[in-house]
Parts: C-alpha cells; structure tokens; sequence
C-alpha cells in the first residue's frame, strides 16, 4: 500500500528535478497532478541531505556532531531544532527519522508556528 504523504502551504516538493514551493494555489490539485507519460505523481518529496540543511539555515556543529538551527549568543545557548545524520536519515527527539524536506519544514513549523524556508527565499538574502 502507497504512502500518503501529506504537504502544507510553503512545503518544498521536486517536480521534474526542480524544488517547487507548494502554494495554495497548486496544493490543491497535488493529489491528482500527475505525470502524462508515467501515470506518477508529478511532484514528489524532496530527500533531506546535507545540502538542502544548509540552504534551510541549519548549521552542522562538529563540537555536539549534530545539525542545528537556532540562536547562539555568548549568554544564550538555544536551538529550535537539533537533529543527528545517520544512514537512515536525519534523527529528531530519541526516534523520529526524517527523511523528506517537507517533514522537517512541518516539525519546525510545529516547534516555532512559522515557516522554515530556504535561505534564498527568505527577506534580506
């Protein structure tokens, strides 16, 4: 049985090779979008790498061997998200692998009730 995968507005999806972001708009017609050709879904989930962590704002710190994204000041050590990189995946909180960009935007969305989006799209950059 097929995985439903489920996307929010501003979900990062990959079409045709490409990083779409999902507006509300296109997300509507998600589940039947599919491909002419192959009969697949034309958009599909982005896996998390390393890369697509960097262009979300996190940074790797070598020091705790993890990926994190959040403040650090000289009086103020606090993270948003911190998630350790295996061979599964990325791992959050003791057991949730996350494998998809989607996912981690959704999990930071839940954390902090605003959007994790790539760093060139956000203002200032």
């Amino acid at each position: 049985m097929a995985e439903t995968i489920k996307y929010m507005e501003g979900d990062y999806v990959e079409e045709n090779g490409i990083a779409r972001k999902l507006t509300s708009h296109n997300i509507h017609y998600l589940a039947n979008y599919k491909d002419m050709k192959s009969g697949k879904p034309r958009w599909r989930p982005i896996p998390l790498i390393g890369d697509w962590m960097t262009k979300l704002g996190f940074v790797w710190r070598e020091n705790i061997h993890r990926w994190t994204i959040g403040e650090i000041t000289d009086t103020k050590f606090s993270y948003d998200l911190v998630l350790i990189e295996n061979i599964n995946g990325f791992l959050y909180d003791g057991g949730i692998y996350i494998k998809y960009v989607h996912v981690v935007q959704q999990l930071y969305f839940i954390r902090k009730g605003e959007p994790l989006t790539p760093i060139k799209d956000k203002p200032n950059n």
